[in-house]
């Protein structure tokens, strides 16, 4: 089985983090909101930049639910940003990852963590 097809197989989970619970989290890391302060309104942003949950672009944010592996996957923008990582080569990275892995949320696979 290859990378991709494992990930394709997989299957997809509903969100259960609303936007405010998913910032709170985020923050909570060490020093976490010293590194790169998050608020709802990014996290919403990011969704609708599609980098995160995209397939929620169009949802108004009180009905957005974040899973894990979004949970997950913004973290590491976080991290990307912290580093100044500007937005295309994120997309960039994302959107190779995705066609490598063919995962749906690629900065949160195994793959990639480890």
């Amino acid at each position: 089985m290859t990378i991709a097809s494992e990930y394709k197989t997989r299957p997809a989970f509903d969100g259960i983090y609303d936007v405010p619970e998913a910032a709170r989290y985020l923050k909570a890391s060490v020093h976490g909101n010293e590194v790169y302060p998050i608020t709802s309104t990014k996290l919403i942003r990011w969704i609708r930049k599609g980098l995160a949950s995209s397939e929620q672009y169009g949802e108004a944010g009180r009905d957005l639910l974040i899973a894990f592996e979004d949970l997950v996957s913004l973290r590491i923008i976080i991290a990307l940003r912290s580093a100044g990582v500007g937005w295309a080569e994120i997309q960039r990275a994302k959107d190779w990852l995705s066609e490598q892995t063919g995962a749906r949320r690629p900065f949160a696979t195994e793959y990639l963590w480890t």
